[in-house]
């Protein structure tokens, strides 16, 4: 009896501050990335489709390679991507290239795979 109310009360307190998965996916998630061939900065921007659980997702990446220890002009490329959100999981799926994009709403946070983004807007 217990060890039930020990974890009863550790799993109340996991959740006290728990923020809505769902309501804060749409925005913008910004990633700054530096490496030893270029540097540059990853832009998602996530908007929900009139659908129960669909959302588009438009992929900005500005990069700038390094070469001779000169950084280049900057290059520019967009993706376009489309997800569906799994409520069990609290997970984006997104479809092409199968992305998770997981959240962390207290943290202000998304994850795709490993790669952390930031939320601004």
């Amino acid at each position: 009896m217990r060890l039930f109310i020990i974890l009863a009360i550790a799993a109340i307190s996991c959740n006290s501050g728990t923020t809505d998965v769902k309501a804060f996916i749409p925005g913008v998630y910004i990633r700054h990335f530096e490496g030893l061939y270029s540097k540059g900065e990853d832009t998602l921007i996530i908007s929900k489709i009139d659908g129960v659980n669909s959302y588009f997702i438009l992929h900005r990446t500005t990069f700038r390679r390094l070469r001779n220890n000169q950084l280049s002009a900057p290059e520019r490329t967009t993706e376009n991507w489309s997800a569906v959100y799994n409520p069990r999981d609290k997970i984006l799926y997104e479809q092409k290239r199968e992305r998770m994009l997981s959240f962390m709403p207290d943290s202000n946070k998304m994850f795709v795979g490993g790669s952390a983004y930031y939320k601004i807007k």
